[in-house]
């Protein structure tokens, strides 16, 4: 039995979107990032169109299809959702849904981030104990990794996602998943095996994306992170992301070896 794995990255954003997961795939005979046309390298998004990103998806499973019995995919944002339509086209052995923007955008993520924010600095004071002092210094410290995935969060927005948005590349966006959706719809109930990760403080992603998916999916996993928003492979819980996808795509049966050791790059 070959295996192969397929990674698609998200909207105006490149195939780095997985962060240190390409370096635990070891147990894979084959890793391939597909590139969405226009991301990527030499950016020109005149060749991000509907019919472009739908084609560069297929032909890149079509190419792993020749050659590998069994193909996994993980799709992060948009390319979460072109994860779907994949499943209503082409055999998907397992798929893992990091943030997929079926539905976009969460409306409720600046309140929801500033409770969380609230919530935390009042517990943390509560359980302190000492001066003023030394419990503004806990807090300081526990509010560290957070701050630090919220800065995160924004430089990827400051780096990407922002200087390439304009209304030809959201139009287009916009269109993809409307027709990823009609897809999914006209083939559900999909019988592909699902993880869906997501972090509840996400700019982009809403919780009716995964409800989305849920009654459109029938076997679905489901890990949602209270604690961080949309670039959350690339915050304080990409360990938990890593260990909780091979966990998924191993079946629990990860060769720890090979999980471990970093490849020497990806295509």
């Amino acid at each position: 039995m070959t295996k192969a794995l397929m990674t698609i990255h998200g909207f105006l954003s490149e195939i780095h979107d997985f962060g240190r997961l390409y370096e635990h795939l070891g147990m894979y005979d084959k890793v391939i990032a597909c590139k969405i046309p226009g991301h990527n390298d030499k950016l020109d998004f005149r060749k991000f169109t509907v019919e472009n990103t739908l084609k560069a998806v297929l032909h890149c499973y079509d190419e792993l299809a020749k050659h590998y019995d069994q193909i996994d995919v993980v799709g992060y944002s948009m390319g979460g959702a072109l994860t779907t339509y994949l499943c209503t086209q082409r055999k998907v052995h397992k798929a893992v849904l990091v943030a997929p923007a079926n539905k976009y955008i969460n409306l409720d993520s600046p309140l929801s981030t500033l409770k969380f924010y609230l919530r935390f600095v009042a517990d943390t004071y509560t359980k302190t104990v000492g001066s003023l002092k030394d419990r503004i210094a806990s807090m300081q410290k526990a509010l560290s990794p957070y701050v630090g995935n919220t800065i995160a969060s924004s430089n990827a927005a400051l780096r990407n996602f922002f200087p390439n948005l304009n209304m030809y590349t959201f139009t287009t966006f916009s269109n993809i998943i409307k027709t990823v959706n009609v897809e999914v719809e006209a083939h559900a109930p999909i019988d592909t095996p699902l993880l869906v990760i997501w972090g509840q403080l996400d700019e982009l992603v809403p919780q009716t994306s995964i409800d989305y998916i849920a009654k459109n999916f029938v076997h679905m996993q489901t890990i949602l992170y209270p604690d961080v928003g949309h670039m959350l492979m690339q915050s304080s819980r990409d360990c938990d992301f890593i260990r909780e996808t091979l966990k998924f795509l191993t079946d629990g049966k990860v060769d720890k070896k090979n999980s471990t050791t970093p490849r020497q790059g990806y295509k």
